[in-house]
């Protein structure tokens, strides 16, 4: 995969988020000092006015049926060590008003991540294997940059998601690099490239790089 560059710490990313062609929330994420060297990486996604019926996945639907548009506002603190690598990460999801809908702890232990959910009294855990020396990305954290992208280029990579499946939150997608064009921001034309993400099933064939 290309590299995600450095880190800037301090420095918040933010991204708008659009859903159907209007504006629906945002994401941000900030990186900042931990405690003995290493980085602490602290992102927040809020959704406004959203149909989760229409976007929860299948298991799902049958415990979001009927609310219509909701709120969604999720939570992340996730740890890197000395050397850039995941170490722990803490998820929380409120759902409106609701007290807390979930919560996902997870942490590195040798090879494996050791990853605890629970939502209301129900909690799950279970063990799933770590790729060496990639950081695990998730679908509530925005990415800070991507580096040396171009048109054709592929990639796969492994997401954490807290909308699949309890007992199976990994995710692999494949990227690729679709299409280059402008776009106007702050009142100034901007190169950008338009990356799609699909999912592959497990057994999915290796992608070039």
């Amino acid at each position: 995969p290309p590299s995600h560059g450095v880190l800037i710490r301090d420095a918040p990313v933010c991204w708008q988020i659009e859903y159907d062609g209007r504006r629906v929330g945002y994401a941000v994420s900030q990186a900042v000092p931990g405690a003995l060297g290493t980085t602490e990486v602290h992102s927040r996604v809020k959704l406004d006015g959203i149909n989760l019926g229409k976007l929860a996945p299948q298991w799902m639907s049958t415990l979001v049926r009927g609310l219509g548009e909701i709120s969604l506002d999720t939570r992340t603190t996730l740890v890197l060590d000395t050397l850039g690598s995941l170490s722990s990460f803490d998820t929380r999801v409120w759902l409106n008003d609701l007290p807390l809908v979930m919560k996902a702890v997870g942490k590195v232990d040798g090879p494996e991540l050791l990853l605890k959910l629970q939502t209301g009294e129900v909690a799950h855990e279970s063990r799933h294997p770590v790729p060496t020396s990639a950081l695990l990305a998730s679908e509530l954290i925005p990415e800070p940059k991507l580096l040396h992208v171009y048109v054709g280029r592929r990639w796969q990579q492994e997401v954490y998601s807290p909308f699949r499946p309890p007992t199976s939150p990994m995710e692999i997608l494949q990227a690729e690099v679709v299409d280059e064009t402008w776009i106007e921001q702050h009142g100034q034309g901007v190169r950008v490239r338009k990356i799609e993400y699909r999912s592959l099933p497990p057994a999915g064939g290796a992608a070039g790089k």
